[in-house]
């Protein structure tokens, strides 16, 4: 084979193994941009929870209080105006970065897989010809 050639398969391998190289780490940097994205998530559902557990305490205390009742009133219906707002803006970022998010490491994970197959291919073939059987006239035919 000539030195080009083999020098090329060289090259044609690094850069494949570079390529898978790169696609895992940046797998584990979306994995772990997801991770962040869903443990925030959580943490904004979580602070909605406790804020319209706190807006129902807020109404049951105005019911105690009913003298003081108008401006209470008021300011626990805008505790849970907030809070629904809170909620609805969770609900927009999360359909708005989980999806492509999700995509995106769908693609890099198809990317890694298809690097390991080619890489795998590349690898495990053998010669094509069995040289222990192959006789080249005039080599072998000394006299």
């Amino acid at each position: 084979m000539p030195d080009v050639v083999q020098v090329c398969i060289v090259v044609v391998t690094v850069a494949m193994v570079v390529v898978a190289f790169m696609a895992v780490r940046l797998l584990l940097r979306v994995e772990t941009l997801t991770e962040s994205v869903t443990d925030g998530v959580k943490e904004i559902k979580e602070l909605l929870e406790n804020s319209k557990h706190t807006g129902a305490k807020v109404e049951e205390l105005l019911e105690i209080l009913g003298g003081i009742g108008g401006s209470l009133r008021s300011a626990a219906v805008r505790v849970e105006n907030v809070a629904a707002r809170a909620e609805r803006i969770s609900s927009t970022v999360l359909d708005e970065v989980e999806g492509p998010v999700r995509d995106a490491a769908a693609l890099i994970h198809g990317l890694r897989a298809g690097t390991e197959a080619l890489t795998r291919r590349w690898t495990n073939r053998g010669p094509s010809v069995n040289r222990e059987t192959v006789v080249i006239k005039g080599v072998d035919d000394v006299e």
